[in-house]
């Protein structure tokens, strides 16, 4: 780093120093992407596939806690019979569109559910349950927030918010363990080639 005049830290560039595409002597075209986004692809389709699944998981939690009218202490219920339909759907997306893998349905199957089975009942459905009914202090604090701000009413209720916020800390804690899993584990690919 060099200083202007006005004391400004600027970086210093080397007139030496070419782009790569220029020092081999070949020519070629000088990319329009960034390698970066280029390379996060599988995990940005896998965020999408996450909003969908956490979409259907998340109205289907809410509303069987509704219309069974299920109290705090019983909302683990809603989030088997949630999370179970999710995984369907997850599967599916996950294996056509994420990874993109094909062949062995059944051993990438059996690897998923095993994946899938542990993230949603033995880390997202015990955190849900946990922040719902031990620690509903975040729940709290966003109903707090949506009071203030005029959101509270016959839909918006503390519950809701409870259990939303609930939701959403299990949700991330299990959606960063199955991408793991999904990537090195349940798809992996036979070559080294990327996907």
């Amino acid at each position: 780093m060099g200083e202007d005049s006005d004391g400004a830290l600027r970086p210093e560039f080397s007139s030496n120093i070419e782009p790569s595409h220029l020092r081999s002597g070949v020519k070629t075209r000088p990319r329009v992407v960034p390698r970066t986004w280029a390379s996060t692809l599988q995990a940005r389709r896998f965020v999408a596939v996450g909003v969908v699944n956490t979409t259907v998981d998340y109205v289907l939690f809410v509303g069987l806690t509704k219309v069974l009218r299920l109290p705090l202490d019983w909302v683990w219920v809603a989030k088997l019979i949630s999370g179970t339909v999710a995984i369907s759907i997850s599967f599916y997306l996950n294996r056509r569109w994420v990874f993109r893998v094909t062949g062995a349905p059944m051993g990438q199957a059996a690897r998923f559910v095993a994946t899938t089975v542990l993230a949603v009942y033995a880390i997202q459905t015990p955190l849900t349950q946990l922040f719902a009914n031990s620690y509903p202090g975040l729940g709290k604090a966003l109903y707090d927030v949506l009071k203030d701000a005029g959101l509270s009413g016959s839909v918006v209720t503390q519950a809701l918010a409870i259990k939303t916020v609930a939701f959403a800390l299990g949700t991330c804690v299990s959606m960063t363990f199955n991408f793991l899993l999904y990537r090195f584990w349940v798809f992996r690919s036979s070559s080294s080639e990327p996907r």
